[in-house]
């Protein structure tokens, strides 16, 4: 991933309610929890689950991901701690 990003919208939160991400096609997602990962579902326009993830609390390396889905596409979360946003790169 490029070390430049432009941040397209405002951060919202990713939680049990699928979200476009502002029809975003580049999502940059964190989880800030202290202590728990969090379950990432990422879904198709019919609702179909095209895949998941585990995201690491925030004292791990991973705790940020970049995540390329289609404008229409979903992602939610099992977490309240889980935000997300789009962005593009350079």
């Amino acid at each position: 991933m490029a070390d430049v990003i432009k941040v397209l919208t405002q951060e919202v939160a990713v939680n049990s309610t699928p979200s476009t991400i502002s029809s975003a096609s580049l999502v940059r997602i964190i989880n800030l929890s202290n202590t728990a990962n969090a379950l990432i579902t990422h879904r198709d326009a019919a609702n179909t689950i095209l895949g998941t993830l585990t995201l690491p609390f925030a004292s791990c390396d991973e705790a940020v991901i970049y995540l390329m889905k289609e404008p229409t596409d979903t992602v939610q979360s099992n977490s309240a701690a889980v935000f997300g946003t789009s962005v593009g790169f350079y």
